[in-house]
């Protein structure tokens, strides 16, 4: 009888623990984005598309037969990372 009772409290632990979890999780995902280290303010900024935020441009070169990659400052963002978006009035 009290390893029945003891699997059930042990399972109704497990449960909250998981379901805790599941709530802090949810509430970092949806809620309002926590200050980190920024380099600078990114409202009117946003991922090169060129580069995917590196700052750093890949061009493979066919012409040579070893097909050599030459990795380069992005021209769009100009090695940031960052496009400034244009305003809208």
């Amino acid at each position: 009888m009290h390893k029945v009772v003891f699997g059930v409290v042990l399972m109704a632990a497990l449960m909250m623990y998981v379901r805790h979890q599941f709530n802090s999780v949810i509430r970092q995902a949806t809620g309002k984005p926590q200050p980190g280290f920024r380099t600078a303010p990114q409202e009117s900024r946003r991922k090169c598309i060129m580069c995917g935020g590196s700052g750093r441009s890949v061009q493979f070169n066919f012409a040579t037969p070893n097909r050599s990659a030459v990795s380069q400052p992005c021209p769009t963002c100009h090695g940031t990372g960052w496009v400034d978006n244009p305003r809208t009035w």
